[in-house]
């Protein structure tokens, strides 16, 4: 029956008999929702190779469920709850999962990370030229996107760019970021989003057995480092001022968000430490760079010239993505992504980069100062929302696909 599941969701499975029934061990415990998982008693114990083979089988069984019902309306999170009304249990078990809070969870110190980012607005959207090019660094990540489309050459990379903008400034409204919260519901939103790119993925016939599977678990908890601590790095890269406690805070943000998108509490640790740990192993573990790696950030580049907000040139943009990846910035330490991702800015562009890079960390220094970090703490949440609103025009962001 339970070969049977995982076949239901279409996702490939490896050819290693052993591998095998890992992986399916691994499905088991994702398809629980998470108050009903079980903490590994060490990180020893966590297989990073089974969970590339899993996705999300709750929000999968609830596509299903939906499509099944003919519910598959533009609002599918509004159609979500109207199935869960009716006590469809796919529904139930996705929302008794995506409203768990686990222990760690600790809203009222999320606050000093959430003020730090909002006071940091160069790091904020500069800090997407290095994180986005990061996750190419996973192995089925440019895979994916290419799949998609819009974040590649082909796509609308500016407004998948505000898009992103949106979830990550929503996010710094931490009570919004509770269970049925405006911020929450967003990331709910995403979740599902990704869960229909991944079975559309592998309806498509595109995807290759070997590649494990399309948005898998292992590739999303790696979104905590790639979004919270490398953010924290960026932030402070461009001039930003980020104590110990308040870095802790915004991977703790950070975490609960991924813990929303749908990665099982394994994969997430009991603890800071514990994560940072993981963290670790995890990219360690799935540092890839191929030729779609390569293509893409080229492209994510070019799409970064298209963005007037910017001003910049596009050997420019390379020169500051370049500087952002530096391995004094990155994991796995050893590595050069910059290097490996073939980011070649001409001469030039690394003089100007310089003085840029330099104006841009006083502008973060000026932040700092009490007057000014008063006013940003208390209107940047509403102020960076209405500047991304204006951005996206009167199409407001959707999280849909044509997947």
């Amino acid at each position: 029956m339970q070969v049977e599941q995982y076949n239901k969701f279409g996702y490939v499975m490896p050819d290693n008999e052993l591998l095998q029934q890992r992986v399916l061990k691994a499905f088991e415990i994702a398809s629980k929702p998470a108050p009903y998982h079980v903490a590994q008693s060490s990180l020893k114990d966590i297989d990073l190779e089974a969970w590339q083979y899993i996705g999300d089988p709750l929000a999968e069984a609830l596509i299903l469920e939906l499509r099944a019902h003919n519910m598959m309306s533009r609002d599918i999170y509004g159609a979500a709850r109207l199935l869960q009304e009716k006590g469809n249990l796919a529904a139930n078990n996705f929302f008794a999962d995506v409203e768990f809070v686990p222990e760690w969870a600790d809203f009222e110190q999320m606050h000093l990370g959430a003020k730090m980012g909002l006071r940091n607005p160069i790091g904020l959207f500069f800090g997407l030229h290095g994180a986005l090019p990061y996750t190419y660094t996973y192995p089925n990540v440019a895979k994916v996107m290419a799949s998609t489309g819009r974040l590649d050459k082909k796509g609308d990379f500016p407004r998948r760019f505000w898009e992103t903008a949106t979830g990550f400034i929503g996010a710094f409204d931490v009570d919004g970021m509770k269970p049925l919260g405006k911020g929450w519901q967003v990331w709910v939103r995403i979740r599902l989003m990704h869960t229909m790119v991944r079975m559309g993925v592998l309806k498509s016939g595109r995807w290759k057995s070997d590649w494990a599977n399309p948005i898998d678990q292992l590739t999303t908890a790696g979104g905590v480092y790639a979004f919270g601590q490398y953010r924290v790095n960026i932030v402070k890269a461009l001039g930003g001022r980020v104590s110990d406690v308040e870095a802790d805070s915004y991977n703790l943000m950070w975490r609960w968000i991924t813990r929303v998108l749908g990665v099982v509490p394994e994969l997430l640790g009991q603890t800071n430490e514990e994560k940072q740990a993981l963290d670790k192993l995890i990219h360690e573990y799935s540092y890839t760079v191929n030729t779609g790696s390569v293509e893409l950030t080229q492209a994510m580049i070019n799409g970064l010239s298209e963005i007037p907000y910017f001003l910049l040139p596009r050997d420019l943009h390379a020169a500051i993505v370049k500087y952002l990846l530096s391995p004094q910035y990155t994991l796995p330490a050893g590595k050069n992504l910059a290097h490996d991702l073939q980011i070649t800015p001409s001469v030039w562009a690394k003089i100007l980069a310089q003085p840029i890079i330099g104006s841009l960390k006083i502008s973060s220094k000026a932040t700092q100062l009490p007057l000014i970090r008063n006013v940003i703490e208390r209107y940047g949440q509403v102020t960076l929302e209405a500047f991304i609103h204006k951005q996206l025009g009167e199409q407001k962001a959707d999280y849909r696909t044509k997947n």
